[in-house]
């Protein structure tokens, strides 16, 4: 009897020092700009280890909350980066096992310098212009891209015809704007969490546009709410559209502050 009861002693401390070593923590909580306080969105959230090694990363949504789970107990630092602000690696922070660490993490924004811009004619394009599209198209590499060809053969309608079905956009009837004047938005989710929506930065012919403005006042609609499309260009005269729903993707001359969510660029004759 006295031996069982050795051996059942024995087999349990190593399955007891076993169950603590896989316990983990979780960190969540909100990332907002360092001068004005408002949340930033689209903001990749590193989970680094005391020495600086990358543990596991996510991104914050559309109110800039992240959550992250299945971390170890003990020391970790947070790396944060998105276009259009400094990156910054939080002070080193104690998380304890099964417990959540809630934080407020604070980035500070920072200029971005774009591609070199040519005036020609009304029109202001980057310097690669139609060319650098035709480059990335044929690459295949990053984001929806759609030729003139591809563009040709859905004989579409309308502008949003094109990105109805493409993954990260939504395609939906503009409240307040008539049924017939679509607007495009972004989702953006985390684990956990509602579903949000991000700002979309449009582009024609490799100029920023800022339509978020024909919004305001209007329906009470905001920047998140979607963009209009459809009245920048009619199908016939596109040739070439990029969807870009990952800032990761992003190519260089279409980043921005306002394109960290996102980016359609069209491109007409």
């Amino acid at each position: 009897m006295h031996r069982v009861a050795l051996l059942l002693c024995a087999l349990m401390f190593p399955l007891s020092g076993l169950v603590a070593q896989e316990r983990s923590s979780a960190v969540e909580g909100r990332v907002v700009d360092e001068i004005t306080g408002e949340p930033v969105p689209a903001v990749r959230v590193e989970v680094r280890d005391r020495e600086g090694r990358p543990v596991t990363a996510t991104s914050t949504d559309a109110e800039g909350r992240f959550a992250i789970s299945g971390i170890p107990a003990g020391t970790i630092l947070l790396h944060l980066e998105r276009i259009g602000y400094r990156e910054t690696t939080s002070e080193p922070q104690r998380i304890v096992a099964d417990e959540t660490l809630v934080l407020t993490l604070r980035i500070r924004p920072q200029a971005v310098v774009l591609a070199p811009f040519e005036v020609g004619g009304a029109t202001l394009r980057p310097r690669a212009g139609i060319s650098g599209f035709r480059d990335r198209a044929a690459l295949s590499v990053g984001g929806h891209l759609l030729t003139e060809e591809e563009i040709r053969a859905r004989a579409p309608g309308r502008v949003t015809d094109l990105l109805q079905g493409i993954p990260g956009l939504r395609v939906v009837d503009g409240p307040g704007l008539g049924r017939t004047d679509r607007l495009v938005t972004m989702a953006w989710s985390l684990p956990g969490h509602a579903g949000g929506r991000c700002p979309i930065q449009l582009f024609l012919n490799g100029a920023p546009i800022r339509p978020h403005d024909q919004l305001r006042g209007i329906g009470g609609l905001s920047p998140v709410d979607g963009v209009r499309v459809d009245h920048l260009a009619h199908p016939s005269a596109l040739v070439g559209v990029e969807v870009y729903t990952d800032p990761a993707s992003i190519p260089p001359e279409f980043r921005m502050p306002e394109a960290g969510c996102g980016v359609i660029a069209l491109w007409t004759r």
